[in-house]
């Protein structure tokens, strides 16, 4: 049997498996098989037919070939392209983590490298997303039930103010798209240096431009580092958007917001909207803050009644997050 036609994907005793047994993927959509593609920099070719003998070239060509339920393994290398995930339940796995894991890297056109084009359910693990000289924002999510794990968003000096490593924003027509119940989980946001704010924002909540207008919920962002960005997570009004709010039902747990520097901005979630301020809401709980005495300003949510800053700490101990909001 290929390896590339497991009948349950890739298994152990009939267990899916993955990066040690931490996330359970690789179930068959029922009444076909769930296929694994291999794509690989070095040995691989787009005419290949993507099994572990002979894998692809590209991430484009295995998401292309794939259908929904499929896992797409990526091995080391850099891949020097854009790539859009347009289908339901598509897994992308780093087969190496750590400074193997593999790049994403687009050097030129008006792309940006990694966007989920209107797609539920999207999974990725181990990989590094960057742009290399473009002005585009690093990665953008419109589809529901994302799960992002141990992946590495960088920054490019080419990007500006309004680019982002990484876009939670619906889609504008379709209110069914709204990124939503996802989950980014153990990921490196890393704009810069340690200690100075780049170009780009880290992560950049956004409701969906009009007509739809609807924002995001349900979004855990947990364990993940921060440095460098101009501001580490932020939430924007969309041009022509409003109406229900930007971010509903968030929790920012257990991160670390690692520059250290007077007056670093580490989140700012007080963009007014169309609707109310009470309308976003989250819960921010368990962060460490790379300052040694922080204030509100540098977590800006003064407006947001709805958002709770508690049990969060900077390199002096427990922050008193009673005059935040």
């Amino acid at each position: 049997m290929s390896l590339s036609n497991f009948p349950n994907g890739v298994t152990s005793f009939g267990i899916p498996q993955l990066q040690g047994g931490f996330y359970q993927l690789g179930f068959p959509q029922p009444g076909r098989a769930g296929k694994v593609h291999f794509v690989d920099a070095t040995y691989g070719s787009d005419a290949h037919d993507g099994s572990y003998e002979a894998p692809l070239l590209t991430v484009g060509k295995a998401v292309a070939n794939a259908v929904s339920h499929d896992v797409i393994y990526v091995f080391p290398g850099t891949y020097n392209e854009a790539v859009t995930v347009n289908k339901d339940y598509l897994t992308i796995i780093g087969v190496r983590s750590g400074y193997a894991r593999p790049d994403v890297a687009p050097d030129s056109g008006t792309s940006r490298p990694l966007l989920i084009d209107n797609a539920q359910g999207f999974v990725c693990v181990g990989m590094r997303f960057v742009p290399d000289g473009i002005a585009v924002d690093t990665a953008k999510v419109e589809g529901n039930g994302f799960l992002f794990y141990d992946c590495v968003f960088d920054g490019d000096a080419a990007q500006g103010a309004t680019n982002a490593l990484l876009v939670l924003q619906g889609d504008a027509t379709d209110d069914s798209y709204t990124a939503s119940e996802g989950k980014i989980y153990n990921s490196l946001f890393r704009g810069g240096t340690m200690a100075s704010a780049g170009p780009a924002i880290g992560i950049d909540i956004r409701h969906a431009d009009a007509p739809s207008g609807v924002g995001c919920s349900d979004v855990e962002i947990v364990g993940n580092r921060f440095y460098g960005n101009l501001v580490d997570i932020k939430s924007t009004a969309a041009a022509t958007g409003g109406g229900a709010g930007i971010y509903n039902n968030f929790l920012i747990a257990n991160n670390d917001f690692m520059t250290v520097g007077a007056a670093y901005v580490y989140g700012d979630l007080d963009q007014a909207d169309a609707a109310a301020a009470t309308t976003d809401s989250a819960l921010v709980r368990g962060n460490y803050f790379a300052d040694e005495a922080l204030v509100a300003a540098q977590f800006d949510i003064a407006t947001r009644a709805n958002v709770i800053f508690t049990g969060n700490y900077d390199a002096a101990g427990l922050v008193d997050g009673s005059g935040f909001n």
